[in-house]
């Protein structure tokens, strides 16, 4: 995306889209050459200013509702822009995505910023020495994905239906979605009474197996916990990995889902066995073989 141009996010964006390479310093010598590029960035304000359109595929995402400064969305990042004064932290509610990184970007480049994950938004610290104007640029491994509703998965091809941890809806005080690369997985599972939810759908019925990919911390396995979709629910000890996101595959038992249509997959603990119930990256129905 390049640096921060004092005269706004909108002509910062249509830089990306028609930069080419450097002109030498002998061609920015000449008066008209040099007037070209200030002339096009003031085009670009007052073209994106009347009409709010996408410019360089960059496009204002009020809708997001940060705690400070304006949000922007392109194809797989979050842009949150700061021209005021600088906060303490950006406060971005928790999307439907994993995160490859969050960076801080100013004229002088980038650095890495820490994001820590809470049930309902993410938080970004920003450290005390920043100037204003300046960038929070959360990159995605997918569009940004704000769900207004629960996201519903589908049967693939082959009958599996995927449930991946950053489609889980939370309910309680500290689980979450972990949406760091090394993470992405629901975690912070320190209350027992905290659980999670998946939607799907299902088009072709039959028996499924369910596979649980989990990590528990050295120490820290032995909480009983239930699974449940619909009237079935099937009890299982959580296992323990050596690491919380050491992820192992797990079948914890069978279910029928005889007819098609929507289904909700819940997982409740019933009993806390240390300081951690687990982490969950991806549930699997898998068809039972013989219904294949």
């Amino acid at each position: 995306m390049g640096g921060i141009d004092p005269a706004g996010r909108t002509s910062l964006t249509l830089l990306i889209a028609i930069r080419g390479p450097a002109p030498d310093d002998a061609a920015m010598s000449d008066s008209s050459c040099g007037r070209c590029p200030k002339a096009l960035i003031v085009l670009a304000t007052a073209l994106f200013s009347s009409c709010g359109a996408m410019v360089g595929g960059v496009q204002p995402w009020p809708e997001l509702g940060v705690s400070a400064g304006s949000a922007f969305r392109a194809k797989s990042e979050v842009v949150v822009r700061i021209d005021g004064d600088v906060p303490g932290q950006v406060r971005v509610p928790r999307l439907n995505n994993t995160i490859r990184e969050v960076v801080l970007r100013t004229n002088d480049g980038e650095s890495p910023l820490k994001l820590r994950p809470k049930p309902t938004e993410w938080i970004v610290p920003i450290p005390s020495e920043t100037k204003a104007p300046f960038e929070v640029v959360l990159r995605l491994d997918e569009s940004p994905y704000l769900a207004v509703e629960p996201h519903v998965a589908a049967q693939e091809a082959d009958g599996v239906v995927s449930l991946h941890a950053h489609h889980a809806v939370v309910h309680g005080e500290k689980l979450c979605f972990e949406p760091q690369p090394h993470k992405n997985t629901i975690g912070y599972w320190v209350n027992p009474a905290d659980w999670a939810e998946w939607h799907l759908s299902i088009a072709e019925p039959g028996e499924f197996d369910v596979v649980l990919w989990q990590g528990c911390g050295r120490g820290q396995g032995g909480s009983d916990v239930r699974l449940s979709i619909g009237d079935q629910s099937l009890d299982f000890v959580v296992e323990d990995t050596g690491h919380f996101q050491n992820f192992e595959r797990r079948v914890v038992g069978r279910v029928r889902l005889s007819e098609a249509g929507p289904r909700v997959l819940e997982i409740r603990p019933q009993r806390l066995a240390k300081n951690a119930v687990m982490d969950v990256r991806l549930i699997e129905l898998v068809p039972f073989a013989s219904d294949r």
